[in-house]
């Protein structure tokens, strides 16, 4: 197995308790990572931290809602305060949704936005903080292959994919002097229970 050198790093997950996020939490454990999950489901998070300690890893939970800056802020420093300093931040606190354009409400855009687009800016502006503030880090936010091209009946989605397609290339730029590095990665279609939701919810063509 490959070693990152991630041992003893401090790592925070947002969306860890179930999906993409999930895999990432057990994936970084197995490298000696402390991670912290961070997560709106209580109950996702107690068992995701119950599944990591039991292979062996370190994990700890943090309630958070990625689309209030105030929730935000509060888990960082909580992160912060009861493990140490954050060396990494996976934001993969995302959702979806499916709708003709032409019925899109502009509740559900502002729906899917306010999770994937702000949320993710609120999540790396807060823990991005932390690392120029101790001299380094590494972010890593997950995008999609949506946010290259145009998918029909999923417009915010797409919309929202773009958007984060942005913060990650300027923030890389601002940022990379500080030592701290900002990548994403942009999966196609994974089995996750998001998926699974948004198959159920898909118009009929």
């Amino acid at each position: 197995m490959i070693n990152y050198g991630l041992a003893g790093r401090i790592i925070a997950v947002t969306g860890g308790a179930s999906g993409i996020g999930l895999a990432t939490a057990h994936a970084l454990a197995r490298d000696g990572a402390c991670v912290a999950i961070l997560d709106l489901n209580a109950d996702g998070i107690a068992a995701a931290v119950a599944a990591i300690g039991a292979a062996g890893g370190t994990a700890e939970g943090f309630d958070v809602d990625v689309r209030d800056e105030a929730s935000v802020a509060a888990a960082a420093a909580a992160v912060a305060g009861r493990l140490g300093p954050v060396y990494g931040l996976v934001a993969c606190a995302g959702v979806s949704g499916a709708a003709p354009s032409a019925d899109l409400t502009l509740e559900e855009l502002n729906r899917v936005l306010s999770v994937n687009t702000i949320g993710v800016f609120l999540t790396c502006q807060a823990f991005g903080r932390q690392m120029l503030a101790h001299g380094g880090g590494a972010i890593v936010v997950i995008s999609s292959v949506a946010g290259f091209g145009g998918q029909s009946a999923r417009l915010p989605y797409v919309t929202s994919k773009f958007a984060v397609n942005g913060i990650v290339k300027t923030l890389a730029v601002e940022w990379a002097r500080h030592n701290v590095r900002v990548n994403a990665v942009a999966p196609t279609f994974v089995d996750t229970p998001m998926i699974h939701a948004h198959g159920a919810r898909r118009p009929a063509r």
